[in-house]
């Protein structure tokens, strides 16, 4: 790129989604006998 555009500044721009650490689940919540569990997550990233 640079050989065939010589005055022009090249920038190169990378993002990537990351997430620090675990996702927090409860592992024991109380449920009526023959249903599933809720486990709430919370997601803290923005």
């Amino acid at each position: 790129m640079q050989q065939a555009y010589p005055q022009t500044v090249i920038e190169a721009w990378a993002m990537d989604e990351h997430r620090l650490g675990l996702k927090p689940i409860q592992r024991r919540v109380w449920a009526k006998r023959g249903q599933r569990p809720i486990a709430l997550v919370q997601h803290r990233y923005q």
